[in-house]
């Protein structure tokens, strides 16, 4: 972890730096793995498992886990009311000793969530506060009744990172490797949108598809000699975002 200034490497970061090693199968002849589970308050249990194997060249490290809950967000209020959501995440490292100079990593990663927008008091009796304030009997345009508001949320993430590094003698080290992530977040109105509307609060029911890809390469060259150690580098990304967003208001004549 690398609480000050960063160095050049992590140039673009503003903060705390914490660079990590993942854990990798390679070594482990004989299968490890592990499997934890707990559940508390508002339903929320977690689940997770992880395995390990490989041989002196090669290995492969997998990780699983998933959380659902009654409460995955805080709610505006001191009850909980609209609040239930899960998460699934999924990791792979695999390891390839090409030689005694050269190995390969590929790291894959996926993660997926989905949540509801914890209703406030208003949002949760949307059907009175359209008969108070639309005047409507608490019914939409085709009878129906409005119900409380289920507005929702849900945000995938993949991760493909491969990296190849190479011995360069017993003081220096160079390594090449790419990375693609993306981050795709939709959000949804209620099926109803008339259930959306809380005077004071929302005036509108929206809609939302948005998406960050993250692409790149980055190589650096290591040599350490004695107390000395130097680190040069270049990385190049590209990103590319895309948004839709629909909406509809509504206007009281």
């Amino acid at each position: 972890m690398i609480d000050g200034a960063p160095p050049a490497e992590y140039g673009e970061k503003t903060s705390v730096v914490i660079n990590v090693t993942t854990r990798s199968g390679q070594g482990l002849t004989t299968p490890h793995g592990d499997v934890t589970a707990s559940y508390g308050s508002f339903g929320t249990s977690n689940a997770g498992v992880n395995f390990g194997y490989g041989g002196q060249n090669w290995g492969n490290f997998i990780s699983l886990s998933g959380l659902n809950s009654g409460r995955f967000l805080d709610p505006p209020e001191f009850t909980v009311m609209h609040a239930k959501g899960n998460e699934e995440n999924a990791f792979d490292r695999l390891d390839f000793q090409l030689s005694k100079v050269d190995t390969l990593h590929l790291n894959l990663g996926f993660t997926r969530s989905w949540f509801q927008t914890p209703n406030s008091f208003d949002a949760q009796n949307a059907t009175a506060w359209n008969a108070l304030v639309v005047d409507n009997g608490g019914l939409d345009p085709n009878g129906n009744l409005v119900g409380p508001a289920d507005q929702r949320a849900q945000i995938k993430t993949f991760n493909i990172a491969p990296t190849w590094t190479h011995l360069m003698g017993n003081n220096a080290v160079f390594t090449l490797g790419a990375f693609v992530r993306r981050d795709q977040f939709n959000y949804y109105p209620s099926n109803n949108p008339f259930a959306d509307l809380a005077p004071d609060l929302q005036q509108e029911t929206v809609s939302q598809d948005r998406s960050l890809t993250n692409a790149g390469l980055r190589s650096d060259y290591s040599y350490v000699k004695g107390i000395h150690n130097i680190k040069a580098g270049i990385s190049y990304q590209q990103l590319s975002l895309t948004k839709i967003i629909g909406s509809a208001s509504w206007i009281r004549h």
